[in-house]
């Protein structure tokens, strides 16, 4: 997990790819943090426009510690 070089932009680093992560619940996001080891599920958003232009946007179903 690393913040994105724009404000509000959370990215996964994994052996899959680089990924924008978006529609993380409360919960999810208090596992989602810099530098954190996580395990993430989701899927490839298509279709949608960001800012943060760091990869696919993953969709983000749930997420725990690693």
């Amino acid at each position: 997990m690393t913040q994105g070089v724009e404000p509000g932009c959370t990215i996964l680093r994994g052996s899959g790819g680089t990924y924008e992560l978006v529609g993380a619940d409360a919960t999810a996001r208090k596992v989602l943090q810099p530098q954190a080891s996580v395990e993430v599920r989701g899927y490839i958003e298509h279709g949608l426009m960001s800012h943060c232009m760091q990869g696919p946007m993953l969709k983000v179903v749930s997420a725990k510690a690693h």
